[in-house]
């Protein structure tokens, strides 16, 4: 389909009012999209997330140069 998934990671600020209704939603919506297969769903959903941060399934991150940190 062209969409660059391997790029996109989900993410909220809920803690806001307004998000209450639509945040408990975000995730089944994702899963419910039809233009996207499911390993498209898995990446978007927390698979670029810990590719990104270089985790290692359980939480924790390795050091990893792969990200700028804006330090240096």
């Amino acid at each position: 389909n062209g969409w660059p998934n391997h790029n996109i990671i989900i993410g909220s600020d809920f803690d806001h009012g307004d998000a209450v209704a639509t945040w408990p939603r975000t995730v089944e919506v994702i899963k419910k999209m039809p233009a996207l297969s499911e390993e498209d769903k898995e990446k978007v959903l927390g698979g670029n997330a810990m590719r990104l941060f270089a985790m290692n399934g359980n939480g924790a991150a390795a050091k990893t140069n792969n990200v700028s940190l804006g330090n240096g």
